[in-house]
């Protein structure tokens, strides 16, 4: 039979030694649990995550496969290649060491192999951001709401453009700093180049030209000075150029977004 950790000590590790808040909500619940249902529930809350953040259906290794390979570009922990794909083989390894074998067998773990166990997929799902793409969209609206700085609805328009456009590329990729919904090519080193930003604070689309100048990408700058022009007539030589969002011209920087887009499609 399974040993067992009392509800007790279950709950001085989750207070005291888990830092997901996730994971600490899960085994809150467990009561005194077999050991090897307290690592199939941590695998699982781990498997989630990955499902939740990604925004993919796969399970286990494909489920990581597909989400951390350096060529999908669908979860960044690292813009270096080879780094990218050791965190790969991180998560690949805790689906097959950890999360696997429990889901199929029992197992009889030692108390101190199941604590260190549990905290290594503790420091995996610390890795990964807490909340799903949706959610980190849902609270960049929020704040368009909170200064009140554009139309909330314009704004919706032109975030679900910019996520529409990344979900059919693994060159492109959807970030959120602070108040700012940004755009960013991943060049052929990984490194991300951003190009467009939407900001909830002052209710501007803005197209950055700098961050590909400084790199050495002028042709690319030339082209989307060249794309941007008719809507940002100042924008030739400049490190950027900004528009207010309004409902009259959400159209036409959502048909901006696309056009600046399909310059790194090739």
């Amino acid at each position: 039979m399974a040993d067992t950790i009392s509800s007790s000590k279950l709950k001085l590790i989750a207070t005291n030694e888990i830092g997901d808040k996730a994971l600490k909500k899960r085994l809150s619940t467990l009561g005194a649990p077999p050991l090897d249902t307290l690592l199939r529930e941590a695998g699982v809350v781990l498997e989630d995550r990955l499902r939740s953040v990604s925004g993919l259906k796969e399970d286990g290794v494909r489920l990581v496969d597909e989400a951390l390979a350096p060529d999908k570009k669908r979860l960044i922990l690292s813009l270096h290649p080879g780094e990218q794909d050791g965190f790969r083989m991180l998560y690949r390894g805790a689906m097959q060491a950890i999360r696997n074998p429990p889901m199929h067998k029992l197992i009889d773990f030692s108390v101190q192999r199941a604590i260190t166990l549990l905290r290594l997929i503790d420091s995996l799902l610390l890795l990964l951001p807490e909340s799903d793409p949706a959610d980190e969209a849902h609270e960049f609206l929020k704040k368009v709401k909170k200064y009140k700085s554009s139309p909330n609805e314009a704004m919706r328009t032109v975030l679900s453009t910019m996520q529409g456009i990344i979900n059919g590329s693994s060159r492109l990729h959807l970030g959120y700093e602070s108040v700012t919904a940004n755009l960013y090519w991943l060049d052929n080193d990984g490194h991300k180049r951003r190009f467009f930003a939407l900001n909830a604070k002052n209710g501007t689309a803005r197209v950055w030209t700098d961050y590909l100048r400084n790199s050495g990408y002028g042709e690319y700058v030339t082209e989307l000075e060249n794309i941007a022009s008719s809507l940002l007539p100042g924008i030739r030589g400049q490190k950027s150029g900004a528009i207010k969002v309004r409902d009259a011209n959400a159209g036409s920087i959502c048909d901006l977004i696309r056009n600046l887009s399909n310059v790194f499609a090739r």
